[in-house]
Formats: structure tokens, C-alpha cells, sequence
């Protein structure tokens, strides 16, 4: 049985979209930037933690009651860690010059994850980790970064004022239809 109501599902299935697709965009883009990485093995170590970690968090957020906290703290320890990794992967020229990160947007991931689960304060505080990893990982903040930075903010403040104005609806209609059904029964 999965936690939650309709829209809950429904906003699961959406976070493990932008997820896969995400997950496509880096593994396509990192691939291809292959022959000019100072580290492929970390390269490639590092996108099949991020696969394999898709993989298990799309089947396991849906299913989640008690252990979603720690679901959510290893999502982000894995995006931090995927985020840390580009220091193995990149040279400190191409880091200083401005390549991405290596999880590249695949890390608002747990942004929204977050969101989802523990409403705006969850999206903020995700977007925090993830910005602050960035800007550790970049030794600054570039106007590139400084703009990923708000999207990640805007992302997890949105995300999670959506979760928590949904489940407020379905719990203001499952009271009505109980009023109801009461009142049809007198």
C-alpha cells in the first residue's frame, strides 16, 4: 500500500521523471565529454552510483512510511557525493574555467524529493545542501552557479508548497465525503 493519497502518488511518479531524465541528460553529456576528463573511472563510477541509486529510490519514495527519513538522507548524501566527485572526474582548470558537476541537474533531485516529503522548509533546506556543495565544489560562486542556486530554491519552495496545499485538499474532500456519508446515514 503506498502512503499518502492520489496526489501524493502522482507527485512521486513526477519527481521520478525529472529523476530519469536528469539522470539521461548527465550520463549523455558526461559520455560524451569522456576523452576530456582527467578521471573516466571516476566518471563512470560515479554515474552507476547515480543510476543505481534512481533505480532504488523510484521504487522505494512511492512505498515509504517509516523509513522515508533515511531514503531522504541518503539521497542526499548520494547527491553530495556525486556533486564532490567532479574534483576526481575534472581537472582544476576545467573546474576553474566552469565545467559543470558531474550529477549536473540530476542533483535538484533531492530538492524536490524533499520538498515533496517535508514541504517548503524540506525544498529549502535541500536546495542549501546542494548550493552550498556547489559552491564548495566550485571554490565560489559564479553567475552560473549563483542562478542554479535560486532555480534550486525556487524548485524546493514550489515543489513543497504544492505537496503541502494537496495533501491539506485531500484531507478537506475525505472529510467532506465522511460528513456525507454521515449525513446519509441519519
Amino acid at each position: 500500500m503506498t502512503p499518502g493519497g492520489t496526489l501524493e502518488v502522482t507527485l512521486w511518479r513526477a519527481v521520478a521523471v525529472f529523476r530519469l531524465l536528469t539522470l539521461a541528460y548527465a550520463v549523455g553529456a558526461n559520455l560524451y565529454d569522456l576523452p576530456n576528463v582527467a578521471g573516466p573511472g571516476a566518471l563512470v563510477a560515479t554515474l552507476a552510483l547515480m543510476a543505481a541509486w534512481s533505480g532504488v529510490s523510484i521504487w522505494a519514495y512511492p512505498r515509504a512510511t517509516r523509513w522515508r527519513t533515511p531514503l531522504l538522507a541518503t539521497d542526499a548524501v548520494i547527491t553530495l557525493l556525486a556533486i564532490g566527485a567532479t574534483v576526481l572526474v575534472e581537472s582544476p582548470a576545467r573546474i576553474v574555467a566552469g565545467e559543470a558537476t558531474v550529477p549536473m541537474v540530476w542533483s535538484a533531485s533531492v530538492v524536490l524529493a524533499w520538498g515533496l516529503a517535508w514541504g517548503v522548509a524540506g525544498g529549502l533546506a535541500a536546495a542549501a545542501l546542494v548550493s552550498l556543495a556547489n559552491m564548495v565544489q566550485r571554490g565560489g560562486a559564479s553567475d552560473l552557479t549563483v542562478n542554479n542556486i535560486v532555480l534550486l530554491f525556487v524548485a524546493g519552495a514550489v515543489v513543497g508548497y504544492v505537496a503541502a496545499l494537496g495533501r491539506r485538499a485531500e484531507r478537506t474532500l475525505a472529510e467532506g465525503v465522511r460528513m456525507q456519508a454521515a449525513t446519509a446515514e441519519r
